[in-house]
């Protein structure tokens, strides 16, 4: 990734975590082309601030999500990376942190409760192609801001 788009993406989480809602969190999307994961993290001043997740059909959901919501309590950016399948629980967390900026996440050992900190950053990552084939078409619903790198 070049200078110019890891400045962009270092900006763009900036802004995400300046600009929140009064009522909710906003998830930021980020379209990619070529860019992966690892171009993403270190992009960012201190890369070790930031956790990367890879979502496929595979991934065991429930222990994914503990991990991504320990990440948001303790402030890290949190990048995402769809493919063609989001698991339902995960969707549902995401919606939540949408729309009242919580978490409220049931295991049978216990629940996960918190409001996720301003200084956290949630940024879900795909290309236009993953996002076309995504088993919940209405993300883009649950998104706030979006950077496409993938048209430069």
């Amino acid at each position: 990734m070049n200078d110019h788009k890891a400045e962009k993406v270092r900006r763009f989480i900036d802004v995400l975590k300046k600009v929140q809602p009064a009522n909710g969190h906003d998830i930021g999307l980020i379209v990619i082309g070529e860019e992966n994961l690892s171009d993403l993290q270190s992009s960012l001043e201190n890369s070790n601030d930031a956790s990367v997740y890879e979502l496929t059909k595979d991934t065991a959901a429930s222990e994914v999500i503990k991990q991504i919501l320990q990440d948001l309590k303790s402030s890290r950016v949190v990048f995402i990376h769809l493919h063609e399948y989001l698991d339902p629980s995960l969707y549902n967390q995401l919606y939540l942190i949408f729309q009242s900026g919580r978490v409220d996440y049931f295991l049978p050992e216990g629940s996960i409760t918190f409001d996720i900190p301003k200084e956290a950053a949630l940024i879900l990552v795909s290309t236009s192609e993953d996002l076309e084939q995504l088993n919940y078409k209405n993300i883009l619903e649950i998104c706030g801001p979006v950077l496409r790198l993938n048209e430069e």
